[in-house]
C-alpha cells in the first residue's frame, strides 16, 4: 500500500472515529442522546432498549466520547499525515497508541460485562492499525 493510499484510509476512519465521539458525548444531552444510547445498547447486547442512564454514567459517556474523538483527531491531523510524508514515528507512534486504548478499552469492556464492545473495539483497531502496518517506507527528504 502507497503511503498516500494508507492516509486516505487512516483520514477516512479517523473521521469515523471522531463522529463515534462525539455521538457517544451527546449522551450527555438527553435531547440528543439517541444515537450515542443505540451503541450503547448495541454493545451492552442484546439490543433491547432498556438502556438506563443516569447522571454519573451519562458524564463517563461525555468523557470517553472527547477521548475517542480526541483519538480520531490524533489520527486524522497528525498521523496520517506522517504516514503519507513516510514518517517511521507514526507507524510506530500510532501502533503504540492503538496498543494502549485496545487494550484499557476492551479489558475494561469485558470486566464491566460489555465483551461486544471488545468486538467493535477489534474492528476500529483493525481499521487504523493496517494501513499503518500495510505503508509504504520512508520517503526520502528532498535536499537543498
Amino acid at each position: 500500500m502507497t503511503n498516500k493510499t494508507a492516509a486516505l484510509f487512516l483520514k477516512v476512519n479517523g473521521l469515523g472515529t471522531i463522529i463515534v465521539g462525539f455521538l457517544l458525548a451527546l449522551v450527555a444531552f438527553p435531547p440528543l442522546a439517541a444515537p450515542g444510547i443505540a451503541m450503547i445498547d448495541f454493545v451492552d447486547w442484546p439490543v433491547d432498549g432498556a438502556v438506563d442512564l443516569d447522571r454519573i454514567s451519562r458524564t463517563l459517556s461525555a468523557v470517553s466520547g472527547g477521548l475517542t474523538a480526541g483519538l480520531g483527531a490524533c489520527f486524522l491531523f497528525l498521523v496520517a499525515p506522517l504516514v503519507e510524508r513516510g514518517d517511521p514515528l507514526a507507524r510506530s507512534g500510532g501502533a503504540l497508541t492503538l496498543r494502549i486504548w485496545y487494550g484499557i478499552d476492551s479489558a475494561g469492556s469485558i470486566a464491566a460485562g460489555a465483551p461486544l464492545n471488545a468486538v467493535t473495539n477489534t474492528l476500529f483497531l483493525m481499521l487504523l492499525l493496517v494501513p499503518l502496518l500495510l505503508a509504504g517506507k520512508r520517503v526520502p527528504e528532498a535536499s537543498g
